[in-house]
């Protein structure tokens, strides 16, 4: 045996560890590869799961089951605190009794939003002199106002036969102390068959409701659709008529 073989064998007799940790390595290198062997093939994986489009359906349909059940379990607890008196719909109306309360109600609701109403004098022919009747809204705009009362004078002159047809206001407009007042079509054919007594009646009547309740407006031009009429009989119409005096 050379030196050197002594000193091997002595080496290997006082380094065992060396030859165990080469052993350790090789059954690392064992398990690790039994390891891979037995994990699943990403690509096996991927083929196994199912569709996205039935995933999405599959979750689509437990969303509404939960749904279905939280709507249906919360409409049995309304249900129950209702018959037991603890909440109760007012707007729930069980009779026509409650039908004809609510309604009160909510017009008063509706007329007090709105806020006071006005009310407004108006003046109908009556037998040679004039009758005064009044008629009442709530108040906005200077140029609605004026609609609103000459509407309402127009509707009682056709209750009382004074006229006749669908006659309306189309415009009002007013400059200064003026009134140029637009209406349409059947004004200007009733003015025209009436004596010439009735027509005077008929156009005092409309400037006196306006100089009264829309001071200091106090003559009035009349228009037929938006142009100036030029008619002089039976009574003149192709300029202002003024406040009687």
């Amino acid at each position: 045996m050379s030196f050197f073989a002594f000193d091997e064998e002595k080496d290997r007799r006082r380094s065992p560890w060396r030859y165990d940790a080469a052993v350790n390595e090789d059954t690392d290198v064992d398990q690790e590869n039994d390891s891979g062997e037995e994990a699943l093939n990403p690509e096996d994986e991927e083929e196994r799961k199912a569709p996205v489009a039935v995933r999405v359906l599959v979750w689509a349909a437990v969303v509404m089951i939960f749904f279905a059940i939280g709507y249906w379990g919360s409409g049995l607890v309304i249900n129950w605190l209702d018959r037991r008196g603890v909440i109760r719909d007012e707007q729930l109306v069980q009779g026509t009794d409650e039908v004809r309360q609510l309604t009160v109600q909510e017009e008063g609701k509706t007329d007090t939003a709105a806020g006071p109403r006005s009310r407004f004098r108006i003046y109908v022919p009556t037998n040679g002199s004039f009758r005064e009747e009044t008629v009442s809204f709530v108040a906005g705009l200077l140029e609605d106002d004026l609609k609103n009362v000459l509407s309402g004078l127009l509707e009682t002159y056709r209750r009382e036969g004074l006229l006749s047809g669908e006659i309306r206001v189309l415009h009002v407009f007013r400059n200064g102390d003026r009134l140029y007042l637009d209406l349409n079509d059947p004004f200007l054919e009733n003015i025209s068959k009436m004596p010439e007594e009735k027509a005077v009646s008929v156009i005092t009547g409309i400037v006196s409701t306006v100089g009264t309740n829309f001071s200091p407006i106090n003559r009035v031009r009349f228009l037929i659709n938006g142009r100036e009429v030029n008619d002089t009989k039976p009574v003149d119409l192709s300029s202002f008529w003024a406040m009687p005096s």
